[in-house]
């Protein structure tokens, strides 16, 4: 399955590789860091990765203290929030710019083709729900006007997102 980044993603992302490389480059941080894969029934092995994200010393994120860190942020601006809800907020906005449950459904990686992204995202927004009768407008055929699709400029648009 590929996994479709929005291009300010891609910026932001490459950006951040660039600062990485002047990191080693300095001596801060070593070009690998060495953890085990496990795997079930297998024994640990190790394994160099070449992680996006470690610590300020160079070694690998615990995903608990993000989560913590991010939960304290948003708690500083009066938030109660954990780190799940940008990935629902993600969801939400696409299905609210029209975007296909299997365009979200790939951005969440769920293997279902989208099945779940139109049941909890899709369905529940006023501006996806199918046109209803309303009144007669020129050139409406007495159908209420959908909101149009984004335009390929948009940030989540299928032109925008690439694998």
């Amino acid at each position: 399955m590929t996994w479709l980044r929005p291009c300010s993603a891609v910026q932001a992302l490459r950006e951040h590789r660039r600062q990485q490389a002047r990191l080693r480059l300095a001596g801060d941080q070593p070009p690998t860091v060495e953890l085990r894969w496990v795997e079930p029934g297998q024994p640990p092995r190790p394994v160099a990765l070449d992680l996006v994200f470690r610590t300020e010393r160079g070694t690998a994120l615990n995903p608990n203290h993000a989560s913590r860190g991010f939960a304290h942020l948003a708690s500083s601006v009066g938030l109660d929030a954990h780190p799940y809800m940008l990935r629902h907020a993600l969801a939400s906005a696409m299905a609210a710019n029209k975007e296909p449950a299997s365009i979200i459904a790939a951005q969440l990686r769920h293997a279902d083709g989208g099945a779940l992204a139109q049941r909890v995202y899709i369905h529940q927004l006023p501006q996806t729900a199918p046109p209803t009768p309303g009144p007669a407008l020129p050139g409406a055929g007495g159908m209420s006007k959908q909101p149009p699709r984004p335009n390929s400029s948009s940030p989540t648009s299928p032109a925008c997102l690439r694998p």
